[in-house]
This record gives structure tokens, C-alpha cells and sequence, in this order.
């Protein structure tokens, strides 16, 4: 990186951070303090002596279904945009492993040298290693799995 590079990313690049980690926390904050006061009014609600069985029974359940939804481990929560992450990395991993053999059989048909297929080749292999992935790692995740379950000796 030469100097304006530092620069650059000093001036531009950290405040971006900061501002994005502050505006990430800000909303974290509001949506804990926004669910705090809705577990409150709900908690004030079953507590009302008026109030009957029924109605306290429908609380009850909207109070476990809030816990249920909240208590998701992250992956429950990501599921959806993992599944769309997954989607698009195949997608980009096929483009770059199609257009990389692409651009190196043709760089070879015309004789180009060697030097200018090399991007080629990167892109082939980066492809590759991204069409491959997803793949791999469900296979992984599922010998995971299964060794889990399995009884112990």
C-alpha cells in the first residue's frame, strides 16, 4: 500500500466503520428496548384481576411464541439468507469456472502467451473452489451430524 492508499482508507474506509458498528448497535439497542416494553406490557397484562381465562390463556402463548422466536440460534435466524448466500456463491463460482476455462481454451486457440491467460487460470480455479464449497461443506455438516448420532464405542 503506498501512501495514499493509507490515506484513503484512514480518512474514508475507518469512519465508514465506525459509523456503520454505531448505527448496528444504536438499532440492537432500540429493538431490545422495544421488546423489554412489550414483554412488560404483556407481564402487566396477566396480572390484571379482570381479566379472564381465556384471555390469560392467549397471552401465555404469545408470551412462549416470543421466547420460542427470540431463543433461535443464529443459524434458525440466517437460515433463509444462508440458503440465498449459498445460491449466489454457486451462481458467481459457475460464472468465474465457465468464463476462466472460456477465456483459457481461447486464449490458447489464438495463441496468446502466457501471460494473458493467467487470469484465466485464477479464475478457474477461484470457480472452482467456489462451485465446490457449498458441497463440501454440507458434506462435512452431515458426517458431523451422523458421528454425532452414532453410539460411542
Amino acid at each position: 500500500m503506498n501512501s495514499r492508499e493509507i490515506l484513503f482508507t484512514l480518512l474514508f474506509g475507518v469512519p465508514l466503520v465506525v459509523l456503520f458498528v454505531s448505527w448496528m448497535w444504536k438499532a440492537g439497542k432500540n429493538e431490545h428496548e422495544l421488546r423489554v416494553a412489550r414483554l412488560q406490557a404483556l407481564q402487566e397484562a396477566l396480572r390484571h384481576p379482570a381479566l379472564d381465562e381465556q384471555t390469560r390463556l392467549d397471552l401465555t402463548r404469545l408470551l412462549a411464541e416470543n421466547y420460542r422466536r427470540e431463543n433461535r440460534t443464529v443459524g434458525e435466524r440466517l437460515g433463509r439468507w444462508v440458503q440465498v448466500g449459498q445460491v449466489l456463491l454457486m451462481a458467481i463460482g459457475w460464472l468465474l469456472l465457465i468464463g476462466g476455462i472460456g477465456f483459457w481454451i481461447a486464449g490458447e486457440a489464438f495463441g496468446m502467451p502466457s501471460r494473458s491467460t493467467e487470469p484465466a487460470v485464477a479464475s478457474t480455479i477461484v470457480g472452482a473452489a467456489l462451485v465446490t464449497l457449498p458441497l463440501a461443506m454440507r458434506e462435512l455438516l452431515g458426517r458431523r451430524g451422523r458421528n454425532a448420532t452414532a453410539p460411542q464405542p
